[in-house]
């Protein structure tokens, strides 16, 4: 657990979190406001339900571009600043060891989420829709999956590559991830190897945006389905496992 709230408390004083968050949070509070004059297909957008969804919606985004950021650069920080070695000397495992910066990775991403949170149940008391603060925290979990999703990608990928090979590969999930139907609906409309190519990477990469998607529902009362949900949380599994069978030579 040191190695993890070591990893914790160096996260939290990078620069690249505050800043990000903070546009994230302008818009987002600027979003849930009186004056917002937020349009779809030149109808305002002012009612309760829709508001929540676009609110999720770009939340969602935002969030999983925290955790590329935040995870991309801690393990092999760790690395290039030796730091690593002040570790095997104690006798703790790589497994151990990339295990807990991962988890540090994961935290502090979801942490950030948190933020998003906070603003979304002051908005709910606003309009009056208090009950909703009761389903915030199973929204909370619903959207987290896609925020640890990124974030252990990014961490267990940084273990053997470079880091900006690292981040083209986290972008590349988070995209096809996030815009999961609409690149589908693309695919759809073309023809080609190319077609085929795109077809095969968005069938067994995960619909990262129906985690939004249920995490709206579950806000305002709707049914939802539990078929995403496994499928992230076996993601999860899937990945993790990579912590198990990469390894770094420095050790």
């Amino acid at each position: 657990m040191e190695i993890m709230m070591t990893a914790i408390k160096e996260k939290l004083r990078r620069k690249e979190l505050y800043i990000i968050a903070g546009i994230a949070v302008a818009v987002l509070m600027l979003l849930t406001s009186d004056n917002s004059s937020l349009s779809i297909n030149g109808k305002i957008i002012t009612d309760y339900e829709n508001v929540v969804v676009v609110f999720l919606t770009v939340t969602h985004f935002v969030c999983c571009v925290l955790a590329v950021v935040l995870s991309v650069g801690t393990i092999r920080n760790e690395y290039e600043r030796k730091t690593s070695h002040l570790v095997w000397i104690r006798g703790i495992s790589q497994l151990k060891y990339h295990g807990q910066l991962a988890c540090a990775n994961v935290v502090v991403s979801l942490g950030a989420q948190s933020v998003f949170f906070l603003i979304l149940s002051g908005y709910c008391i606003k309009e009056g829709h208090v009950n909703a603060l009761l389903y915030l925290v199973p929204a909370f979990f619903l959207m987290g999956l896609s925020t640890s999703i990124i974030s252990l990608f990014t961490s267990v990928i940084s273990i053997k590559l470079p880091g900006f090979v690292t981040g083209v590969l986290s972008a590349i999930l988070l995209i096809a991830g996030v815009f999961h139907s609409l690149l589908n609906l693309l695919v759809q409309t073309n023809d080609g190897i190319g077609q085929k190519v795109f077809r095969f990477l968005l069938r067994i990469l995960p619909d990262l945006n129906e985690n939004a998607q249920m995490a709206a529902k579950v806000i305002l009362g709707k049914p939802i389905s539990f078929h995403s949900i496994c499928v992230s949380v076996l993601t999860i599994y899937i990945i993790s496992w990579g912590i198990f069978v990469f390894r770094r030579k420095e050790a």
